[in-house]
């Protein structure tokens, strides 16, 4: 476990997924710390499909060191072994990393787990794999996904309503909605852009 793992009480309730712009790396650090204190997200997903393995790696590490100043965890959305090199606090699941054969045992390492979701069967199967949180897209039309269907906020709450586990909602979403996903059962604001400076 990392040495900087340690549980809060309450999960936060802005989740930042990494964005691929800038392409300046420090640029790219930069509007990520300002992150940080506006909107004030409370974790982050280094997400970053756009590298290969190397320089995933190697901006990952720099990453961590500015989350670490800033006591902020990090959790890596990539092959596990990515992220125990980078000794992140914690492991994102893709919806398809979710259901391969023998990933519970993978998941030992860290601290946190997290977990992309579309629908109620992939929620119960994080859900019983034991993770931490789940993310629950999309809510609205997004860019990212321009061909999956929103579920809106009354899809989300139906769905997250079916499982016992805390649900960020994602997809179209902003800090400015925090106080709707809340009223909806999110656990919080999960995002790109949405939580961006």
């Amino acid at each position: 476990m990392p040495a900087s793992a340690g549980k809060p009480r309450q999960l936060p309730d802005f989740y930042l997924i990494t964005p691929t712009q800038p392409d300046d790396w420090q640029a790219w650090l930069d509007l990520i710390r300002r992150s940080f204190f506006d909107p004030g997200v409370g974790w982050l997903q280094m997400r970053r499909h756009d590298l290969d393995d190397q320089s995933f790696l190697e901006l990952a590490t720099e990453l961590y060191a500015l989350c670490r100043e800033n006591g902020i965890p990090m959790l890596v959305n990539r092959e596990p072994w990515l992220a125990e090199q980078i000794a992140a606090d914690g492991l994102h699941l893709s919806e398809s990393r979710l259901f391969e054969k023998g990933i519970e045992q993978r998941l030992r390492p860290f601290a946190w787990v997290g977990a992309s979701c579309h629908g109620v069967e992939s929620l119960q199967r994080a859900a019983d794999i034991g993770v931490d949180f789940a993310v629950l897209s999309p809510v609205h039309s997004t860019p990212s996904h321009p061909g999956r269907q929103p579920i809106g906020w009354q899809g989300f709450a139906a769905t997250v309503a079916q499982v016992d586990l805390p649900v960020y909602a994602l997809g179209g979403v902003a800090a400015a909605d925090l106080h709707t996903a809340k009223a909806h059962g999110a656990q919080g604001i999960a995002a790109i852009r949405g939580l961006l400076p």
